[in-house]
């Protein structure tokens, strides 16, 4: 997948080694998925009958899903120590919306279906413990979370009318950082 923000932000607060402001941005998310093989798991005629009619390493369903989100939020820190640095942020996705192609390799009738959806339901954790080297270097280590949600639906060939599709998507992701300060090197905060 792609994975990208895009944040403006103040902080509010300063006092003691700790810090809170408010931001607000923009966020992208892409992702592919395939499935391969078929097997029949319910009662009914459906492509996977006679058992291994599909052979497994047959791909035969794709999803590639674009997310745009408008993200508002709240980001903060504390110093543990003089160079121990906790770090974290909360975002809201205000304005979620999904693009997608599903692909049913097997099915040309249905290749591909479109779909489309949008929410005000997601959200973003993250939180970063980093070390001061020096002044001007810092390493770190993180996790964060994303929480990806909307309603929507897609259009099979006619006469099926639209068909209603709820969507949802989560990723919980390490992360390793090194940064550099320029200019100024006062205390680290």
């Amino acid at each position: 997948g792609v994975y990208g923000t895009a944040d403006l932000g103040y902080t509010f607060l300063r006092y003691r080694g700790m810090d809170l402001g408010a931001f607000a941005g923009y966020g992208h998310y892409t992702q592919h998925l395939n499935a391969y093989g078929c097997e029949q798991v319910a009662a009914g005629g459906t492509v996977c009958v006679p058992s291994g009619l599909i052979n497994p390493s047959a791909l035969v369903l794709s999803e590639t899903e674009h997310w745009n989100a408008l993200r508002l939020g709240l980001t903060g820190s504390i110093m543990l120590t003089e160079r121990l640095k906790l770090s974290g942020e909360a975002a809201w996705l205000a304005y979620a919306s999904m693009q997608a192609k599903d692909n049913h390799w097997l099915r040309t009738d249905i290749n591909p279906l479109v779909e489309t959806g949008h929410s005000s339901k997601g959200y973003q954790l993250e939180a970063t413990l980093s070390y001061a080297v020096t002044d001007r270097w810092s390493l770190g280590a993180g996790a964060r979370y994303l929480s990806l949600k909307a309603d929507g639906g897609t259009q099979f060939p006619y006469p099926i009318p639209r068909s209603p599709e709820k969507f949802e998507s989560s990723r919980l992701t390490g992360f390793l950082q090194a940064s550099y300060r320029f200019g100024d090197t006062g205390p680290v905060v």
